[in-house]
């Protein structure tokens, strides 16, 4: 059993530790091997902890869904517990459209080697394995692995102040050997691979539900101490009400889809793509009311809504664009 306590106590401790440091402390902990529910629990503590720069959820159910589920499953499976991994998809030019992968994959006497950039990519400078989407020869996509240690460069994005322990990277491979995870099926490749982004949307949707009511919070804190010198209370009150309605709604929708995940159904891609939407529109529109009436504090380097406004930027992208969750979305009409 975990003490996510512990773990959140610690995190909190060290926030200028090396960012390396940290994970290895997270894999140590054993986060990489929990059960949805425990890991859905820590994204929780995490969240309204403050501590956004940790999506162990990542490895521990995007990724681990990706590898099980592939022809490598049984060989990679040690490697899952005691490494770092990272999913390498948003290219330069194409944005996290799957349609636009520009990342080539060439197989000569059975050898496969990958050319291609990746960009904004989550723990790409400190992971030990990344798993990204190329094109083989015929130009189908496909999911491939690649260790860290041939022909490839990575470079750590620089952040603004509020983000300096997040680590987002940029991967140019050169001709680094990989391998396919799905050889003999890249059409499964893709359907995992979409199984896997509903699961990502699903703990975007719910940090950014964490969030917003974080932000409720500083929200009744800001109002009870301003509350004298505001000329009028009665559109706080109404702000006030919009919000905790916003989030209510949110948190109903997002418990639905989190008793599927748990229960080992798979998520529909369009609920989860509905879930983010509108967790991106509530954290949004919370963030303005918040910003709205803490004033000249929002742009103070290190004030906390800096440091909110600064990571819902980073969720909002995370798992694809808004204008792709309504592609998502509409993909039945």
């Amino acid at each position: 059993m975990i003490d996510l306590e512990n773990v959140v106590s610690y995190l909190k401790d060290n926030t200028n530790t090396v960012i390396k440091d940290n994970w290895s402390f997270l894999e140590s902990t054993g986060v990489f091997h929990l059960t949805p529910l425990d890991s859905l629990d820590l994204c929780r503590h995490l969240t309204k902890a403050e501590l956004f720069e940790y999506p162990c959820w990542l490895q521990n159910d995007v990724i681990r869904l990706i590898l099980e589920e592939s022809d490598l499953g049984e060989s990679l499976q040690n490697e899952l517990l005691h490494s770092i991994f990272c999913l390498a998809l948003t290219e330069k030019e194409g944005g996290s459209s799957f349609q636009n992968v520009a990342t080539q994959v060439v197989r000569i006497d059975n050898i496969e080697t990958v050319r291609g950039e990746k960009v904004f990519i989550s723990n790409g400078s400190i992971a030990d394995h990344i798993i990204f989407l190329a094109r083989d020869s015929d130009q189908r996509l496909n999911m491939y692995i690649a260790d860290t240690v041939n022909s490839m460069s990575r470079k750590q994005m620089k952040l603004i102040s509020p983000m300096k322990n997040y680590d987002l990277a940029e991967i140019v491979f050169a001709g680094a050997t990989c391998r396919c995870l799905f050889p003999n099926n890249p059409l499964k490749g893709m359907f995992v691979l979409n199984k896997a982004m509903a699961i990502e949307r699903l703990y975007c949707s719910v940090t950014m539900l964490g969030m917003s009511k974080n932000l409720l919070s500083i929200f009744v804190q800001s109002y009870k101490t301003k509350r004298h010198m505001l000329l009028d209370n009665h559109h706080w009150k109404y702000a006030y009400a919009d919000m905790k309605k916003k989030i209510y709604l949110l948190e109903s929708y997002v418990s639905k889809i989190e008793t599927t995940y748990v229960s080992g159904k798979a998520i529909s891609p369009s609920y989860a793509a509905i879930a983010k939407s509108f967790a991106t529109d509530t954290l949004k529109s919370s963030l303005d009311i918040v910003i709205a009436l803490t004033g000249a504090q929002s742009i103070v380097e290190n004030s906390i809504i800096n440091k909110y406004d600064a990571y819902a930027k980073a969720f909002f992208n995370a798992g694809g664009t808004k204008e792709i969750m309504a592609e998502i979305i509409g993909a039945d009409l």
